[in-house]
This record gives C-alpha cells, sequence and structure tokens, in this order.
C-alpha cells in the first residue's frame, strides 16, 4: 500500500510536470533510481506551484530528500492541509534556510506536535516575526534556550508568562 501511494504521488507530479513542460513552463520535475531502486524526485527549477497540486496524503509521503529540495517559492505556496501533514521526520528534514523561508501566515498552521519536533537549530533559524504566541507554549524546554536574543527581544508581553509556563510545567525541575 505505502509503495503504491508512493508510485501515484510520483506519477501525478510527472504528470504536472510534463504538463507545463509541454506548455513551455520553465520549471522541471525529474525522477532518477536511487541507490536503492525506489525513484526519488529531484527539483531543477520546479515551479511554486507545483506543491499546490499534491493533496495532504502525498505530502505526507515525501522523503526527507524531496522535502529539502522544496524551494522558498514552493515553501511559500503550501496550504494549511498540507503543512499540517509534514510528519515530525519531515519537519526536522528542513534546512535551517528553509525554516525562515514559511510566510508569517503559514506559521500558526504548524502543529503543537511539529514546533516540539524543530531542532534547536531550526529553532535559531525562525525570524523574530516567525515567533508567534500562538506556537511559543509549544516549544520545549530544551527549546527554549536555542532562541537567538533577537528573538527573545521581539517577545511581546503575551509571550513571556507562556515562557513560564514551560518551566512551570517541567517534571524534572527542581522544588524551591
Amino acid at each position: 500500500m505505502k509503495r503504491l501511494l508512493v508510485v501515484l504521488a510520483l506519477s501525478i507530479l510527472l504528470v504536472i510536470s510534463g504538463a507545463l513542460w509541454a506548455q513551455g513552463q520553465k520549471g522541471s520535475t525529474q525522477t532518477k533510481p536511487s541507490s536503492g531502486g525506489q525513484p526519488t524526485i529531484t527539483s531543477t527549477t520546479a515551479t511554486s506551484t507545483q506543491p499546490q497540486n499534491l493533496t495532504p496524503q502525498q505530502i505526507a509521503k515525501l522523503t526527507t530528500a524531496q522535502i529539502q529540495a522544496l524551494t522558498t517559492p514552493q515553501l511559500q505556496a503550501l496550504s494549511a492541509a498540507q503543512i499540517q501533514a509534514f510528519t515530525t521526520q519531515q519537519i526536522q528534514a528542513l534546512s535551517t534556510a528553509q525554516i525562515p523561508a514559511f510566510k508569517l501566515q503559514q506559521i500558526p498552521y504548524f502543529s503543537p506536535a511539529q514546533i516540539a519536533s524543530l531542532t534547536a537549530s531550526q529553532i535559531s533559524a525562525l525570524t523574530a516575526q516567525q515567533v508567534q504566541p500562538s506556537q511559543i507554549t509549544s516549544l520545549t524546554l530544551q527549546q527554549v534556550p536555542a532562541l537567538t536574543t533577537k528573538q527573545i527581544q521581539a517577545l511581546t508581553t503575551k509571550q513571556i508568562p507562556a515562557l513560564s509556563k514551560r518551566a512551570d510545567s517541567d517534571p524534572h525541575r527542581a522544588a524551591d
């Protein structure tokens, strides 16, 4: 079943890229065999509209290498449902260059589990504006020290108590 979904997703990407190529578009998406015999998708100046055509179920089946190949326009074209379809492994595969590419209005689409799965370097890669009040409570105690000086300086009065709640809920915190 899993292999069938991957083949279906690849077929759809091939149809999309073929249609764009036939229309004289700049982008293309190609498949090539990987060392494991499974096809992989490589993006060569793919257009920003290609990811919009993928269903959330197809997004969830993308490999971490395919996630890492997404460009800024492609990331910015993702819908709420597509972002919410990212697995925690896919979230962790995002590079520190990809993290700030997400638009401010996309940040609330990330679930608490997705936010909690961000690595320390990914947390540091967020822009100060991307650290939003609705997401601050999703940070783990291990992630909070990764906040940069600029991110901390940009915290609002609504976000500061949320950080305190994180410390108060830590089961490993020594009793006063």
